[in-house]
């Protein structure tokens, strides 16, 4: 089997099959040790004598991923030659010491600390998968046994590497698993997984760090007990006490590091010396010129193409942008969507004299729109989602109008892709209070489907704009394009047969309706309609039978597109 060359990896402290499997599909593996503990002996004296024992490889600069066991707790006797130097270029005779009542040397603390000590003096950037034991401090004596010379030493935390996250010890084996690129391996391994301690990340250091911390799991008190974090030189994803930790190790190499870390996986073919010219067989060389000539052919149509791409991609950057980016950068793609909706938008963050202002001003018709604009990691706190309104009384004393509307805006979950993320972003009571407080709910992830809703002529831009000026939960109804035929009395056939009450509204045999279902939008066609068990071609008015060619739940809502319609080009 053809090994990769790239990453280099380090496991420490794993279980030996686990680095000898990896070693099996990459080229570089050091099976390496932050350090076992060591039970003191003293039959050989008052102190016992102590060296680190971890093990690292001397090149550890030019590994790019790591996998660290914190809970590894393995034991070991004490033998004293293990711990004498074999040689001492120095006049000083240093060793790490215990003395009763001590009776184990844990060396693992010290270890970690000289093995982050290098790994943030790398000047490429590393990646660390570690398994999270509770937080422990340990004291460590150190004494020249030459001339009697002792060093202190402050307690060291087997967590140097978090400085920017709080940590609580905490021991669970209950969990609830958020949306995130390990969600289906953790639904299926729940079982046996045990936590011992929690994560209080600050947002404060986040923002100022410019790091971003995506949840993997909490326990059953929404507690952070899992996360990876991105944006230092050190990248890092925190696990829980996983019993299968081959099938955890494997699954990160195989496809979630390799998805979000691509630079760490430039996998590269080997030439096979069979298929050199040297070896060609008949004929070959012919066939080889004539597929030269279609790939350069298909290089230069594809250049085309690729060109009209660049272009194309540039055009529509503000699409990507409004779910993917923050700060700044996610201001100006929304500046740039309402500006294609046709509504007037001042960046109020380019005029603010003070701190706390709305990001943008909306103006439609008669009406004006305030609203804050917000990319995060995770989901938007009370907070978060209140803040405008502060705004409004301000604005609403500034202009001397009461009729202001306002809006929160966020590309939540924004480390995840939009698919994977949760609906709704916000909680139940935080949807309650914006209708009480008259003020709106949106995620940029709704923005982005309803311009291809636009596109498609389901939606309109009035229709969203509209939608905009709505409080509590904002959600996009074709009510331009399309009329709504009434609430869906029963359904039977495994959905495909509806009862509908109509007034005053036309439907026939062979129209399509609209079904909107969860947020999603699908035709159906009109098979047959009947009116008291009766066949008929149309119906206006009465409780009407209706089957379709799809499926429709109960809950769905069915629109009718009417007769003329104004359609948006992009």
């Amino acid at each position: 089997m053809e090994k990769f060359n790239c990453p280099k990896i380090c496991f420490l402290s794993l279980p030996e099959n686990i680095a000898e499997k990896t070693a099996e599909k990459f080229e570089t593996v050091y099976k390496g040790s932050i350090g076992k503990m060591v039970n003191a002996n003293y039959n050989y004296g008052r102190d016992c004598k102590f060296l680190l024992n971890y093990d690292f490889p001397n090149n550890l600069h030019e590994y790019d991923l790591f996998f660290l066991d914190l809970i590894a707790d393995e034991t070991i006797e004490y033998v004293k030659e293990d711990f004498e130097r074999k040689s001492n270029k120095t006049v000083f005779d240093s060793y790490f010491y215990t003395n009763k009542p001590q009776t184990i040397f844990d060396p693992r603390n010290y270890s970690l600390k000289i093995f982050f000590e290098k790994l943030y003096k790398k000047k490429q950037k590393s990646t660390v998968v570690v398994f999270a034991a509770e937080e422990d401090e340990v004291e460590y004596a150190y004494k020249n046994f030459s001339n009697g010379h002792e060093e202190g030493i402050d307690p060291l935390s087997n967590y140097p590497f978090l400085g920017i996250v709080d940590r609580r010890n905490k021991y669970g084996t209950e969990f609830k698993v958020p949306p995130s690129p390990l969600k289906s391996f953790f639904d299926k391994n729940l079982t046996g997984m045990e936590y011992h301690i929690t994560f209080v990340p600050s947002d404060y250091q986040m923002e100022m760090y410019h790091v971003e911390l995506t949840p993997l799991l909490y326990n059953k008190d929404e507690e952070l007990v899992s996360f990876i974090l991105d944006g230092g030189s050190v990248q890092f994803i925190i696990l829980p006490d996983i019993k299968d930790r081959q099938a955890i190790t494997e699954l990160l190499l195989s496809a979630i590091l390799p998805d979000r870390y691509p630079d760490l996986f430039p996998y590269s073919d080997r030439n096979n010396w069979i298929n050199q010219p040297s070896y060609y067989l008949p004929q070959h060389r012919q066939l080889a010129d004539e597929k030269t000539a279609l790939e350069k052919k298909f290089e230069d149509d594809t250049n085309k193409i690729n060109k009209k791409i660049e272009v194309n991609n540039l055009r529509f950057k503000f699409l990507h942008d409004i779910i993917q980016e923050t700060g700044d950068a996610l201001v100006a793609a929304v500046i740039q969507y309402f500006k294609w909706l046709g509504v007037k938008v001042v960046d109020k963050d380019k005029t603010a004299k003070i701190l706390l202002e709305e990001d943008l001003q909306v103006f439609y018709e008669n009406k004006m729109l305030i609203i804050e604009v917000k990319g995060i990691a995770g989901k938007p706190k009370d907070d978060d989602c209140s803040q405008i309104v502060k705004v409004r009384t301000r604005r609403m004393k500034e202009l001397k109008r009461t009729d202001i509307d306002v809006l929160f805006l966020v590309n939540h979950q924004r480390m995840l892709p939009p698919l994977a993320r949760e609906d709704p972003a916000f909680q139940p009571q935080q949807i309650i209070d914006a209708a009480d407080d008259y003020r709106g709910l949106l995620t940029t992830w709704q923005l982005f489907t309803a311009y291809d809703l636009v596109q498609k002529t389901i939606l309109t831009k009035k229709d969203v704009i509209s939608a905009l000026f709505s409080n509590g939960l904002v959600n996009f109804k074709p009510m331009e394009n399309f009329t709504y035929l009434g609430e869906i009395l029963e359904i039977h056939g495994n959905g495909k047969i509806i009862i509908l009450k109509l007034n005053n509204l036309q439907i026939a045999v062979g129209d399509q309706l609209l079904v909107e279902s969860k947020k999603q939008f699908s035709f159906v066609k009109i098979l047959s309609l009947k009116l008291n068990n009766t066949d008929i071609k149309s119906a206006i008015n009465g409780e009407i039978g209706i089957k379709v060619d799809g499926t429709v739940a109960i809950s769905d809502f069915l629109y009718k597109r009417k007769q003329k319609y104004s359609q948006h080009k992009t």
